[in-house]
């Protein structure tokens, strides 16, 4: 089972909600919390933090201390120490204690709550041995600064987010929220700005993995505040009542379809998840009174990313949606006006198609292959590397997968595929991707026909195991789930080793793949994973014989459950057919049977290929 990148498009710029949004989380944290806003230095940067003080202020007089972070000055607890401290006598002269006999003060209660800006400078270079012992040195003062108790806006570029989450891991795992403001595009058709690899990977992973359940909900509880403001403006006296912000509720909505996700509360996502689509629709249908330009364009795009993720409704409907959504982006983001949405586009495309239930399943590759064949002649390594290298990987998944042409060739397509991905795809930066690609490595290399069949499966499991590096149980779930579920796949068929103790690892595996795949929340991967433990239940050698089959027919009955004759025809044939082969074992043989075995072995030893009984 491999696994796939979906590209996302710019959303409609609206800084004002991300702005909004980092006032709300600020006027709900009146004492302790690490707040990460993420924007380049320049103009836009100073209007942002000038808005913000002018909210500050207006709202509750709070004020606001400013400090700076750098190689040359990385003690921000203790800036920030003496600063509230003697904030009653600023002609106070401030002498710097020594860091190990320093108290760890609290801000005197008399003293108003302040905001604290930190702004950092020179801290976004990799091989900067001095920034990177800052940074380290700021990890470190994460209790510090907790016990400080004011709460924290770190104003960071991308590269130096991706630097703190490198070298300062566990203040950022401490983080209430992230904030990412990007400055609006002029130039029409320009590619959109290249987002610095820990931040693509932050936005799509990082918040499950290091933030604890009670920081989601506040996360949720700040967005569906602002919800509320959304959907019900206040009137303003004399003026006609404003138009809701369709495209604004439709971001807030699939956010907070992302946050109940991540909490597994699969029930309220769902919800969200529809309440966005809903307003996707009603912009689509405002912007389409106006003009039928870009910005309708990228609401169809994301219209069709969100039915591609959508948990309710008819899998294979939804599929289809997704592909009309796309499809009518593609009227107005044409090759020469919009290239690199153009390929963007295609690159989804490519993805539904290749997931598509209806029409035919070999067709439905070929065109996926097209459309990401398509977004390759824009997404050049040189002008788009990360591009490149997630088209490279979902090309690999789509070849991996290919039904017409010759097999063997198909996987090798699909090895150099992943393998030019990972060219990219380094571990040290982009370690999501880096494991996913592993993943479908192992994958392929597991199916591989050409070269030595034990080496092929020596190397699914390596791929396999590296990809356990990155996606642990409590911070990637299903990813973990999905790769346990592959390794146990290709333990049952390793040839190396012992077979019964491959048989043994590969149970476990499952087993362990089946402590997250449950019926209600992943009911496809919970029917596959059952009927791979049948078939190694059916293969297994220690044990009792009639408790092993017993345990592969409840296996199958369970897989059959989920994969029915109309819902899924394919796996349900296999499944049937494995169930078959375990039922075969779990009666007695009749006597035609037996009569037929015993002619197959007097003509064996008859042969001379079968060795006769001892007496």
């Amino acid at each position: 089972m491999s696994s796939k990148a979906k590209a996302e498009p710019s959303p409609p710029e609206d800084l004002g909600l991300e702005l909004a949004l980092l006032c709300d989380a600020l006027d709900m944290s009146e004492r302790g919390a690490f707040l990460f806003a993420v924007c380049e230095e320049g103009r836009l940067r100073e209007r942002l933090i000038r808005q913000v003080r002018d909210h500050l202020l207006a709202e509750d007089s709070r004020g606001l201390i400013a400090i700076e972070i750098s190689p040359g000055q990385p003690d921000l607890a203790g800036q920030l120490e003496q600063q509230l401290l003697h904030e009653g006598s600023p002609e106070e002269e401030h002498v710097a204690l020594p860091t190990a006999v320093r108290d760890r003060p609290r801000p005197p209660s008399d003293v108003p709550i302040r905001v604290v800006f930190v702004h950092t400078h020179g801290l976004a270079e990799p091989h900067d041995e001095r920034a990177v012992q800052a940074l380290r040195a700021l990890n470190f003062q994460r209790e510090r600064l907790s016990r400080l108790e004011v709460p924290l806006v770190f104003w960071l570029s991308q590269n130096t987010l991706g630097q703190v989450v490198q070298h300062a891991a566990d203040l950022f795992a401490a983080r209430s929220s992230i904030f990412y403001f990007e400055a609006p595009l002029h130039e029409p058709g320009a590619p959109p700005p290249m987002r610095a690899e820990a931040v693509t990977s932050l936005l799509d992973r990082f918040h499950r993995t290091l933030l604890p359940p009670e920081e989601l909900c506040k996360r949720a509880a700040l967005y569906e505040r602002r919800l509320t403001q959304e959907l019900r403006p206040e009137p303003v006296e004399g003026q006609a009542a404003e138009a809701p912000n369709w495209p604004r509720i439709a971001f807030l909505c699939k956010d907070l379809a992302n946050i109940h996700r991540e909490l597994d509360d699969y029930a309220q996502a769902g919800e969200f998840q529809d309440k966005a689509i809903t307003a996707y629709e009603e912009a689509i249908a405002t912007q389409e009174a106006k003009d039928k330009g870009p910005e309708w364009a990228n609401l169809h795009v994301w219209l069709g990313l969100a039915h591609y993720d959508r948990i309710r409704g008819e899998r294979a409907e939804n599929l289809e949606q997704a592909i009309g959504h796309l499809q009518r982006a593609l009227e107005v983001y044409t090759r020469q006006d919009f290239p690199a949405d153009w390929a963007m586009t295609h690159n989804n495309l490519g993805n539904v198609y290749r997931d598509r239930i209806r029409g035919d399943r070999a067709e439905n590759l070929e065109q996926a292959i097209g459309h990401f064949q398509r977004a390759l002649e824009i997404y050049t390594r040189q002008a788009f590397p990360e591009q490149w290298a997630t088209t490279q990987n979902n090309l690999g998944t789509a070849y991996s997968d290919r039904i017409r042409g010759d097999r063997a060739e198909n996987l090798e397509q699909a090895i150099g595929h992943y393998q030019r991905a990972l060219e990219v795809y380094t571990r040290q930066d982009f370690p999501d991707q880096w494991a996913t690609t592993q993943n479908n490595l192992g994958t392929a290399c597991g199916d591989r026909i050409r070269g030595d069949r034990a080496e092929n499966i020596e190397q699914a499991i390596g791929h396999f195991q590296r990809a356990l590096e990155v996606y642990t149980r409590q911070d990637f779930p299903e990813d973990w789930a999905m790769i346990q579920n592959n390794l146990g796949e290709a333990y049952r068929q390793r040839i190396r080793g012992d077979r019964a103790d491959n048989l043994e690892q590969a149970i476990g595996h499952f087993r362990r793949a089946l402590e997250v795949y449950t019926r209600q929340d992943f009911p496809e991967d919970w029917a596959m994973t059952h009927n791979n433990l049948g078939n190694a239940y059916a293969d297994r050698i220690r044990g009792e014989r009639a408790e092993n089959i017993e345990q592969a027919i409840a296996c199958l009955n369970n897989a059959l459950t989920v994969w029915t004759a109309e819902a899924f025809p394919h796996d349900h044939a296999v499944a049937a057919r494995n169930l078959q082969r375990a039922l075969a074992e779990s009666r007695p043989p009749s006597i035609r049977e037996r009569v037929q075995a015993a002619l197959r072995r007097f003509r064996l030893r008859k042969s001379g290929r079968l060795p006769k009984s001892r007496p």
